[in-house]
């Protein structure tokens, strides 16, 4: 018979295997994810029978498809979102409510969206490595992992993917939802400009600022 210490170990070791498959699971389905979306992504951009707007209409619905805007607006938000627990003080007021954060989430989406199309340019062909995939520790829900790439052997884009657990109204699946580039997190940059603007505006005037943005962009 086996005796107690050794089926403690035996459990542990049991336990420690089974967060490392799951690690390199992670790693693996991230990595196999971002190469995904970058074959879609060079097919059109490289593809010389296309025009500008073509390309930009079918790269706007592969990033659609790729980024979870409503955790990205959550982060972008931080202490003002809907979401977060955070006492605000004096700022109470300036916490957005559901409403407000849905419509922000649609906002942020095209603006954003606009910003990483505004920079393609039909005289540069784009080719992407993608270099590695590491696991992060999980958050709340989110499996999480990170996919660094290299843009034609010069920039670095690392890509923030996460996974939330599976429910009966919907599968589980890989998204992105921070972008870093040379090591400069996008969500990171918004959220310093957007907590500072929220300190002394409210969010139906954030909500108006990129409404003008957007529209001046049509």
């Amino acid at each position: 018979m086996m005796s107690m210490s050794r089926i403690v170990i035996f459990i542990i070791a049991s336990l420690f295997a089974s967060i490392a498959t799951a690690k390199t699971d992670n790693a693996v389905e991230s990595k196999a994810f971002i190469e995904t979306m970058m074959m879609k992504s060079l097919a059109v951009v490289n593809n010389e029978e296309y025009d500008t707007v073509y390309k930009r209409d079918q790269l706007r619905e592969l990033v659609n498809i790729y980024f979870d805007f409503d955790l990205i607006s959550e982060l972008t938000l931080s202490k003002f979102s809907y979401t977060s627990k955070k006492k605000l003080g004096r700022y109470s007021s300036h916490r957005f409510n559901e409403e407000q954060q849905t419509e922000f989430s649609g906002l942020f989406q095209t603006h954003l969206t606009n910003l990483y199309l505004d920079r393609l340019n039909d005289s540069v062909r784009l080719a992407v490595d993608v270099n590695s995939a590491s696991a992060l520790k999980p958050k709340k829900d989110l499996q999480r992992a990170r996919v660094k790439t290299i843009i034609n052997n010069l920039t670095a884009i690392d890509y923030s993917v996460g996974k939330r657990s599976a429910t009966a109204e919907k599968i589980s699946e890989w998204k992105i939802y921070d972008v870093r580039v040379e090591g400069r997190s996008l969500v990171a940059s918004f959220r310093k400009e957007y907590n500072t603007l929220l300190i002394k505006k409210t969010p139906e005037q954030l909500l108006a600022l990129l409404r003008d943005k957007n529209a001046t962009h049509q």
